[in-house]
This record gives C-alpha cells, structure tokens and sequence, in this order.
C-alpha cells in the first residue's frame, strides 16, 4: 500500500494504512459473505454477512470522467449536492494534498438525531489506476475547539469510495462502503435501512454528474494531481429549512440585562409554537428518542394489526426477544386535554389498571421531568417498576409527542428488588396530531418494553396487545371531566420559550439552554402577559417556582399567566406529590368471584374434616387471593413501628381541636348567596377543605389490612346528615371531594340525603327484625370488607370503601360548640371530624385583641395512620383552606 509521493503524517499513518488496506480487502470481495439488499437504476447494495458493526457496500457505474468524479466527490463545497443530510462543512485542517481533517454536521434523520464528524480523510491512486478516498475518526479532539454541546458527536470507523476507470477512461465504476456503529439505541433492521439509503450515493453523485453540461478537458488522475485542497470556513447548507430559521443578524438580552449579538445559525424568527426546553445533561438521550419514535411509528410494513375496538386500531410487532405495541385512534377532544393526561403519571393510573403507583419524582425542566411507575404483580409474577426520563415538546404544525425512555438515577429511584423488578423501557410515546379546528387529535401511542425477568410468553404478550387500547379508556375519562370548557379556552398548547435561545438544537429546535427571564417565575422576571393558562412547577436550587405553558391566541399574540408567586395569598405548606392513586375498579363477577371463594372455603372448613396441613393450604390460598385483590403496600418501617404500637382505634387515639377565623369566610358566604340558587354553609367548606388537605396528605388517605397499608382508590370523606325530623342520620360520601368546587359539595349532599330519605323506612325495619349482636357482627366484619378491603356487597348496601378517609359530621345542630367522638370499629376511617358551633371570640390580632368569629373542629385521628407531626402539617393546609375560602376556587381551577 506504500505509495511514493503520498505522505500520510506519522501519528496517523500505522491507523490509515490498515485502514486502506482493510477497505480494499472489502470493496474486491465478492463472495458470498456479502448479501444483496436492493438494487435500484443501476445501483446494488450490499450488506456484510456476521458483521457485529454495519458495513454496507453500493456499487454502481458512472459514464462521467475520473476527473471529475474525484473533484466532486472530495469538493465540500459542493458535498451538500448529493448528500442533502449534510447541514454544515468546514475543512480545519490540511497536511498536505492526499491528508486533510474535515468536520460534518448532520441534519437529524430518523432514526437518528443530529451528528457531526470530525474525519481524517487520505486519497491516493494505486498503481492499477484506481482512486482510493478513505475517511475515518480522526480521534483527536483538539481540531474542533467550539463543537456545539447539543448536537451528538458521533465516530465513524471506515468509510469512502473506490474509483476504478474503464479502459478508454471514460466512465467509472464506483464502489462505496461505510462502516458504522450507530449506537443510537434503535433496532438492527432501522439500521440497516438507513445505512442502505446512505449507499445509494453513487446514484445521487451520478445525477449531479449528468446535470455537469461543461465540455471542460480533463487529465487523467495520478497522485501528483493538483486538486487545491485548503481550509475553509464553515458552510451551511441554505435550504429552505435552514433559510427559514437564519435570517439578519439579531440580538437577544442575556442574564444580566446586557445585549449581545446572535451567532450566526441561529434562528431570529421564532416559530408559533416557541422552542421545546431541553437540558444538557439530557439532549442526547431526549433527541436520540425523539427519533427512533418517528422511525418506529412510520415504518408500517413491520406492525402486525391485531385487532380493532371502539375505534382503536391495535399493532404488536416482534424485535428480538422484546415485544412492541402501537395503537391508533381518533379522541374527540381538545388536544391540551389529551396532553395532559399523558403527561401526568398520577392519571396513569385511571387508564392502565395493572399500574399500582405513579408518580413524578424530579422535574428538570418545563417540558422534562422523571417519572416513576410501579405495576402490580400478576400470580406468581413478581411486580415490576420504571424510572423514566419523560419529555414533550410540540412540533412544527401543532403535532404534540411525548417520548419517554428508562433511565437510571438509583439515588433518586432506589430499587425494590426481588419484591418488585426494575423493568427497561426502551421507549413509550404518544403522538398527538390536532385536527383543523383543534377540537380533536389522532392519537398514536407505542411502547416497547424489557420486563427482565423470566416472564411466561402468554403474560408479556397479553400485557402487550393490552395497551394500544389505553387511548379508548383515557377517552372515557375525559368524557367524564367537568373542565374540558375550561381547558379548551386556554387555547393551543404550544412550548414553553418564547425568547430567542443561546443554544438552539439544529435536529428539532428543541431548546437546551433557557434565558433566566423566561424560566424565573419568581420577583425581577419579565411579564409577557396577564391572560391566566395553565401552569408547571418545576424545581430550581431547591426554591419552587412557578411557570406557565404559553399559549396563543387566534390573534397570534403571546399571553403568558402570572406566576402564583406574585400571589398574596398562598398556601404555607410543602405540597406532597398524590402518589396513591386509584385503585382498579373490580367488575361484579370479580366481587362474585372473590365472594364465591370465601364462602365455599369457610363450608368446606366446617362440613369436611380435612387435615390441619390442607387448612393451612386453603387459609393460604385465601389470604394470598385476597392480598393480589388489594394490590401492592405501601407500608414503610415507621408505619409498620406505628401498627405494632397502637391497636384498633377502640385503644389510642390522637384527639385536637382546631381554631379558625371565619371573618373572611362569612364574607366570602355572604357574597356567594347573592343572587344564588343554593345554599353556602360553612360546613360546605370545611368539607371541601377537608378533601383538598387530604390530597396532600397520603399517609392520611389509607385503609389498613392485615397490618398493611394500601392507598385508597379515591380522595373520598363521609358526611353524616340528617335524615327527616333528626331523629335518625344517613352517611353521605363524597367521592373525588379533591376535585369538586362548593356547588359539586351540596348538590352531592342534597341529592343523597334525598335519596336515604325515600329508602329509610324499609332499611329501619330489616333492622329491627335483627338483635344487637348479629347487627355488631354483621357491621364488624362487612365494615372491614368494604371499608378496608374495597369489597362491593350490595344485599346489606355496602359499597367500597364507603366511609372514605375522613367521617365529618356538625354537632353544632345537636347544640354543642365542640364534641369529641370515637371512630367507630366498621368504619375504617383514619380520621374523624365534628363541625361545631361558630361563636364570637377575642382573639389576638396583630398584637391586639379583637373579636373575631371564630369555628371550633374537633379532631380524632387513628394514631396506626399518622403520628402528630403528620396531623399538624395536614391541620396547616386545612386552617389555609377554611379562613380563606377563595383559594379553594385556585386549586380547583388549576
């Protein structure tokens, strides 16, 4: 391979003869370790058999001159012509004529993100007449100083072109090779596709040939051709995309209040739906994803459809020993809806009923936070749990996607092995794709998914054909919510910087660097509006601040929400995420089933004399079943320390009261009677109070079996109310209370207590045929089914979990100011509440004393549920709730 006249520098020249040595070993094979692909104008293209890295080969004729075939190809000026991937090129370095060091970028192309090279690139003739052009890694970092940190610097191993003249020296045949290692986390076969477009160069080098109409005489080719090889600067690529996003220069206000001019390339228009945010730390992962997304969604030929139901189209297809799942379908509503549920992990659960708990564990952006997600384990398979890096952004046209892959952070999500396995996602996303008038979206969602372990092929591909129908499910939900008007007038979801970056990502226009006066929401941010929309939180040097997701209106003018720390009134108390979402709603042949099971247990316990090891057999087949009916616990040290302390709440008990100042609540009654249909009572809002304070209080909103804890289906409290003339009480539940506002709260008690009414008479005379100790017994242990382990049993009227967390009741119509009561053993509430009388007080105002209206609660709390530390902090956001009645509207309205 030594050739005189040739000089490769020392340092890089034991590397590239191997390399040239490698790449004609590879071009003259042509045996049958090479496998055609495809064939395409002249053009084949080979992929390398057993090749644990990409090697491709193209090989095609061009009727062109050698010359001028070397000149465009080693032209990178000219480069972009038939490589329309290539966004910028800049010649660093030059050693001689036959050795330079070139630096690529490349435009994203699913199913890759944006790349550059830094490539060594040698070219010599052998000594047949054949042109060799290799490029490799030039491995040294010292050549590109300013390399941008948001596009993904990437190695190529060998790569270049073998140009063999014909014997009149008229035309070329051209062979082209590349080997490659990705490494973008996307399957064999994507690879391969893209690798095999990539090797259709020579046709493309051939077009621009044939469009070269100069009838310009050429040389023949030897190694002491001159081809003026020199540095250039860097040149983009002016197409249209490039074009529209660079225009004059610009400046932009930086952290401290100075200007500074843009750099060239980056944009100074900034498109209607703003720029994505994206961190550093992240962008290559977030980018990479975003792209093996759309490959996955648009490569149809590989999904097998498996089924249609009510109007989603379902798709499982096969990659290696994993199993993907798409689904397709249409959502009749507004896009910002739909968003939102997929974006809230504590949603999830409305929708994917094996998911036992979900949760955001750390937000790092507006646009990108960490999830975590744990399911319930299915027989004998052990649960499984994520910890994923979600991120959305909205595209060009509206399209919204959400891309989420596993990452792992085990000081932030430590593992919970061998009770629950660490599962990988390889990827889930959903693309939302509005409709004209964006009152509907085409939903797509796909999931691919390493469940680790030894998993039965029947499980893992009923889980997997399960989930494209999540987009059916979640369009139920959304019927059911009572905001959508609400959520509509926000408007179109759009990104959330509205400012000119300092670094903008040349793939997608994601965002990774945000201008403190557009991510601050705390004193000294600039205010881009007043129109209220909906917000983010996300956390910054361990300060909450608040953010709002921009929107537009038809006009196309920006508004923006004012950050809830500009608020007077706010609540002082640290928000806990609601992790203990809803539990699965059991159909009745589930309660049937479960029923059956007991029944027929306890009759073969008591007619059949069986050993004492079969008792032991079937006790535990019961409790085993009862115990996968619960679902996972959530039972930590400490509240297994609190269980093993206090007994039932018949033993110890933690009694408060509670003082609040009712001023600004009688004038907030007072003004919302005006030209009202209904009736506003204090009791409306204590109630209310109440369910909002439980949301942000967890350990409060549990039911406990079998010494552990489980989190209740819903935010639900009891309310006692009157029925008749007083002399009897019915219990009214308020389920979701969390989520209602002070109308919803006496509807639902007006509605029931009429109900009980017309059904009590025949309800008191089944009681009265029964003594007092089968009604003990019967409410004992029908109390504990229902009330702790969610148990529907309709003949005696019990429903799950029917007391909810909180019993409330008003003594102040029995005309006491405050009382004290038990909580009953069949309830199975953690807390109980009495409503007393609202009475004049002096009370110390501002270092004075003043009389004040002032409302007495009294308070029992089960001390196995909660320790006092954990009342006080829940009392906190009560009392904020109660004595100021307007920011029950807030939290309902967010």
């Amino acid at each position: 391979m030594n050739v005189p006249g040739v000089g490769i520098p020392s340092v890089y020249c034991d590397r590239m003869e191997r390399l040239l040595a490698e790449f004609i070993t590879y071009a003259r094979d042509d045996t049958d370790r090479w496998q055609l692909q495809t064939q395409q104008r002249g053009v084949h293209v080979y992929v390398r058999r057993a090749s644990r890295l990409g090697v491709l080969k193209g090989v095609g004729f061009i009727a062109q001159h050698p010359y001028k075939v070397l000149e465009l190809v080693l032209d990178l000026s000219r480069r972009h012509t038939y490589n329309p991937l290539l966004l910028a090129t800049q010649r660093v370095h030059v050693f001689n004529d036959h050795t330079w060091v070139d630096h690529l970028t490349y435009k994203a192309a699913f199913p890759v993100a944006a790349m550059d090279f830094v490539n060594l690139t040698h070219w010599r003739v052998l000594a047949d007449g054949s042109i060799l052009i290799v490029a490799t890694d030039v491995g040294d970092n010292t050549f590109v100083k300013n390399q941008k940190p948001h596009i993904v610097h990437s190695n190529i191993i060998l790569t270049g072109f073998l140009i063999t003249p014909n014997e009149d020296y008229t035309g070329v045949n051209v062979t082209y090779i590349t080997k490659v290692d990705v490494k973008t986390g996307i399957s064999a076969s994507l690879q391969t596709k893209m690798l095999i477009k990539q090797a259709f160069v020579v046709d493309r080098l051939r077009k621009v040939l044939d469009q070269d109409e100069s009838l310009r005489q050429c040389e023949r080719v030897t190694n002491a051709t001159l081809l003026n090889i020199s540095t250039t600067a860097c040149v983009e690529d002016e197409n249209e995309e490039a074009s529209a996003m660079r225009l004059q220069s610009t400046k932009t206000q930086d952290q401290n209040g100075q200007r500074e001019p843009l750099s060239s390339g980056f944009p100074v228009v900034i498109p209607e739906e703003g720029f994505p945010a994206v961190l550093e730390e992240y962008s290559e992962i977030i980018e990479k994803t975003v792209a093996q997304m759309e490959a996955e969604l648009n490569d149809e030929t590989s999904w097998d459809f498996i089924g249609d139901k009510d109007g989603v189209k379902a798709y499982t297809k096969v990659d290696g020993s994993l199993t993907a799942a798409k689904g397709v379908g249409f959502l009749p509503y507004h896009p910002r809806v739909i968003w939102d549920h997929f974006i809230d992990a504590t949603k999830r659960k409305l929708v994917d009923h094996q998911l036992a708990l979900g949760r955001k564990l750390k937000t790092l952006d507006a646009q990108t936070h960490i999830d975590y997600l744990e399911y319930k384990p299915i027989f004998v398979v052990a649960g499984r749990d994520f910890c994923n890096l979600v991120h959305w952004r909205v595209l060009s046209g509206g399209t919204i996607i959400v891309v989420v892959q596993s990452i792992e952070d085990l000081e932030l999500c430590p593992l919970k092995e061998p009770k629950v396995v660490r599962g990988d996602l390889h990827l889930a996303c959903t693309k939302i794709v509005p409709n004209a008038a964006y009152e509907g979206a085409m939903v797509t969602t796909m999931v691919k998914t390493d469940l680790k372990g030894s998993i039965p092929a029947r499980i893992a591909g009923k889980v997997a054909a399960e989930q494209p129908f999540v987009i059916s499910r979640m369009g139920e939900i959304i019927k059911a919510r009572r905001d959508l008007a609400e959520v509509a007038a926000q408007g179109k979801l759009t990104n959330t910087v509205f400012e000119l970056p300092n670094k903008q990502s040349l793939s997608s226009g994601s965002v990774k660097t945000v201008r403190s006066s557009v991510i601050n929401g705390a004193a000294g941010s600039r205010n881009l509006g007043t129109s209220l929309s909906g917000s983010a939180t996300f956390q910054f040097s361990g300060n909450l601040s608040q953010m709002d997701t921009f929107s537009r209106t038809s006009g196309g003018k920006l508004k923006v929400s004012k950050t809830q720390a500009s608020k007077p009134e706010t609540i002082g108390v640290s928000v806990e995420v609601m992790d203990h979402l809803k539990m699965e709603q059991k159909t009745m042949s589930d309660v049937a089933m479960y029923a059956i099971q007991f029944g027929g247990a306890i009759l073969a316990l008591k007619s059949v004399d069986l050993p004492t090891a079969m008792h032991f057999v079937i006790m535990s087949i019961l409790f085993f079943a009862l115990k996968v009916h619960v679902g996972p616990s959530q039972t930590s040290s400490q509240r297994k320390t609190m269980i093993s302390t206090f007994g039932p709440p018949d033993s110890d008990m933690i009694f408060g009261t509670l003082q609040l100042d009712m001023t600004k609540a009688n004038q907030y009654i007072a003004a919302r009677r005006i030209n009202s249909d209904w009736h506003l009572t204090a009791t409306h809002i204590v109630l209310l109070a109440l369910g909002k304070a439980l949301s942000m209080a967890p350990y409060m909103n549990d039911h406990l079996v079998f010494g552990s804890y489980y989190p209740a289906p819903t935010v639900d409290i009891s309310c006692l109310v009157a029925l008749g003339d007083g002399k009897d009480f019915g219990v009214c539940r308020l389920r979701d209370i969390d989520k209602m506002n002070l109308q919803d709260v006496d509807n639902c008690l007006r509605g029931v207590s009429t109900k009980m009414c017309s059904g009590q008479g025949d309800r008191n005379k089944s009681m009265s045929l029964l003594p007092t100790w089968v009604i003990r017994l019967m409410r004992n242990v029908f109390g504990w089914l229902g009330g702790a382990c969610g148990v529907r049993i309709p003949q005696v009227g019990k429903d799950p979990f029917m007391f909810g967390s909180c019993m409330v009741t008003s003594v102040d119509m029995m005309g006491l100011d405050m009382a004290f009561s038990s909580i009953p053993l069949y309830s199975q509430v953690p807390m109980l509440v009495n409503i007393g009388s609202i009475l004049d007080k002096a009370v110390v105002v501002n270092d004075k004393v003043e009389v004040r209206p002032m409302l007495t609660l009294t308070t029992t709390v089960d001390h196995q549920y909660a320790n006092s530390c954990e009342v006080a902090r829940m009392a906190k956001s009560l009392k904020e709730f109660v004595e100021n009645p307007s920011l029950l509207e807030v939290i309902h309205g967010a």
